[in-house]
């Protein structure tokens, strides 16, 4: 056993603004799931999915690995957990793969080491977030709109005082 090697990952990942259309349909989110296992090379025992009121869930468990996914189509939100204590199990190749379907705006994810023995910082998270072309120019339009709003207000407000004076 390495010492200074982790044995496994934990790969916890939250796509926000995605493809209602993917995410209500409990076989759509099963194929994708089963595509993205298939392109990582991950053996999984099975795939279960239970579809909730507002949410469905999808436990697909292997040998020292396991994902679950939760998709909440009225928010055009879902999460994915990925833990795996399999050093040739690539957990970012799953989520690749979940990407190109859901189609998210924006993506945060978070990776913890796991049996990290003889590592101080084995349980620190390391955590990065990406948008995509369309999530920026959202928010870029709503922050124009905002100062473009106070810019106006601010105009107005010395018009007025040069107006008093």
């Amino acid at each position: 056993m390495a010492k200074n090697k982790p044995l496994g990952q934990e790969l916890l990942v939250d796509f926000f603004t995605c493809y209602e259309g993917i995410l209500s349909s409990a076989n759509l989110l099963t194929e994708a799931l089963s595509s993205a296992l298939d392109a990582a090379d991950c053996e999984v025992t099975e795939i279960n999915c239970q579809t909730l009121d507002d949410e469905i869930i999808i436990y697909a468990p292997g040998l020292h690995t396991h994902i679950i996914l939760h998709a909440y189509a009225s928010l055009g939100y879902a999460t994915i957990n990925v833990f795996t204590f399999n050093i040739d199990t690539r957990p970012m190749a799953i989520i690749r793969e979940l990407k190109h379907v859901l189609g998210p705006e924006r993506i945060k994810a978070t990776s913890v080491q796991r049996a990290a023995f003889g590592i101080d910082r084995d349980m620190k998270p390391r955590r990065h977030t990406t948008l995509t072309a369309l999530g920026r120019m959202t928010r870029t339009s709503k922050k124009l709109k905002k100062t473009g709003g106070k810019l106006i207000k601010v105009i107005a407000k010395r018009k007025k005082n040069k107006k008093t004076n």
